[in-house]
């Protein structure tokens, strides 16, 4: 009975993607102006609260120089920072394919409403072309950024 129970559980959790506790992954296109005054939101929080246990920003194409920095900032009011500002600049971003990374091991806890964004700080105005993949886990089955 016992085998029964958890091989129907491990069929739920292949069924539900936002069950709690398993990985999940948001990837957001990111193609705001490298000045832009406002914040791009990269997600939020819903239905559940998350862990979120990684974020990666990746070039897409070659960052101009009109990019300073391109941090990433979550929680209430931008508390949190999991990608800073030392590391997410342009000659961290200038190739296809580089990539800026932030992991833990145990994750952070967003509760719901809560939002991850990218702050833009840059002289000019050409585009961004970058891609922001959050790895993340609901704490509660349902949990999703969106």
């Amino acid at each position: 009975m016992i085998d029964e129970i958890g091989r129907l559980r491990r069929i739920y959790d292949n069924i539900v993607p936002t069950v709690a506790g398993r990985v999940q992954m948001l990837e957001v296109s990111v193609t705001s102006a490298a000045n832009a005054a406002a914040d791009t939101l990269i997600a939020t929080v819903t239905t559940q609260p998350c862990i979120v246990e990684g974020v990666i920003i990746r070039a897409d194409s070659i960052q101009t120089v009109d990019l300073t920095s391109c941090p990433i900032k979550g929680g209430t009011a931008k508390i949190l920072t999991f990608i800073n500002a030392g590391n997410a600049t342009q000659p961290n971003l200038d190739a296809i394919g580089k990539q800026v990374t932030w992991s833990i091991l145990y994750g952070t806890y967003l509760a719901v409403g809560e939002t991850l964004l990218m702050e833009h700080n840059g002289v000019g105005g050409n585009t961004l072309d970058l891609t922001v993949i959050i790895v993340y886990r609901a704490s509660a089955d349902g949990g999703h950024l969106v």
